[in-house]
This record gives C-alpha cells, sequence and structure tokens, in this order.
C-alpha cells in the first residue's frame, strides 16, 4: 500500500472513503472521529511521526482523544476532577487500541481488495 502523499488522485479518494466509513462505525462523537480519521491517516502517511507504528499512533489517538475531552489539559489532578480513574483509563486506552488496529487493518484491507466493508467482507472466507 502506497503512503498517503504517493497515493494517485483515484487512490486518495478510495482511502478516504473507507477511512470515513471505519471511523463512522467506531461509536465515537463528532470530535473525536475527526481525531480518530487523522490518526489512521498518520499512520498510513510516509511523512508522519507515527507512519506504520501502531504503538505511536495508540499513543498519539488516546493523548488526543483524552486531551479534548479534558478541554486541552491532561494532568493527573484533571483526570481525577472528570471521574476517570486509572483502571477507566486504562479500559479506555485498551479498547481504543484494539479498535484502532481494527480500522488498521481494514483500511490496508479495504484499500488492497478496491473497497470499503462490503469489499472486504466479499474477501474475507466464512
Amino acid at each position: 500500500m502506497p503512503s498517503v502523499d504517493e497515493m494517485t488522485k483515484d487512490e486518495r479518494k478510495l482511502f478516504d472513503q473507507i477511512v470515513e466509513e471505519q471511523v463512522k462505525m467506531s461509536n465515537l462523537d463528532e470530535e473525536e472521529e475527526a481525531i480518530l480519521a487523522e490518526t489512521l491517516t498518520d499512520f498510513f502517511d510516509e511523512s508522519s511521526e507515527t507512519y506504520n507504528d501502531i504503538e505511536a499512533a495508540q499513543e498519539e489517538l488516546e493523548r488526543e482523544i483524552i486531551t479534548s475531552s479534558l478541554n486541552g489539559e491532561t494532568n493527573d489532578t484533571n483526570l481525577l476532577q472528570s471521574g476517570l480513574g486509572a483502571k477507566e483509563v486504562n479500559a479506555f486506552s485498551i479498547r481504543l487500541g484494539r479498535n484502532f488496529v481494527g480500522h488498521a487493518l481494514n483500511i490496508a484491507i479495504g484499500f488492497a481488495v478496491g473497497g470499503g466493508v462490503g469489499a472486504i467482507q466479499a474477501f474475507m472466507p466464512l
């Protein structure tokens, strides 16, 4: 799969459609969806610090979403005031990380087979 910055216009259109489809499946709010879309795009962009680095991309996604939910500030006091304890933050991180990996795989497969969920499902054996 080419890097985002190396894609043709048609490839980029397909890529963006698949990312949008995956983001809509995430059950996040609108702001979090935008963060997820950007993080997924960066994961496939050679010029990004998180290019092909699943751990770095997951950490970036978690940091951005938690920062967003705390109005731009992430420190221990804000986490406690938000009602998110260590267990909740850890559970959120695990869920978000697992979902991110699934979305990234679906994007790569969808791009390879030339479509979104329908093409992925048709490609996968039962």
